[in-house]
């Protein structure tokens, strides 16, 4: 490992803009649409890398999930629990227009039978 310092970027930023800074290596990684303002950025923030690669997308995207997997809060498992709590919001929504459904047929039910008891005058 070299002792430069690199630090990790946040998950979207690196996701975004084709980019990795990978700490234990202390290389910067490109996609091949790694942004320019991004390479300048995070060369800026970060006091120099071993090496720059530039890799193909599938490489990039495999390399991206294998270093933000697992981390607990990162920012890939943050977005991952959104994802799963707007499938769990829409579907909560579902189910209460179902219920709502179910509530206004039960609503006209007892006022139909209703009427069976106390007749009108």
């Amino acid at each position: 490992m070299s002792n430069l310092s690199s630090k990790l970027l946040p998950f979207e930023f690196a996701r975004n803009n084709g980019l990795l800074v990978r700490e234990t290596e202390g290389d910067l990684v490109l996609s091949p649409g790694a942004t320019q303002w991004a390479i300048a950025e995070v060369s800026r923030t970060n006091s120099g890398f071993s090496a720059v690669k530039q890799v193909d997308g599938e490489a990039f995207d495999k390399m991206l999930s294998a270093l933000y997997s697992g981390r607990k809060n990162s920012s890939e498992s943050v977005m991952e629990d959104i994802k799963d709590f707007v499938d769990m919001e829409s579907a909560a929504a579902d189910l209460e227009e179902t219920g709502d459904l179910f509530t206004r047929k039960m609503m006209r039910r007892s006022f139909d039978y209703s009427t069976l008891f106390w007749p009108s005058h």
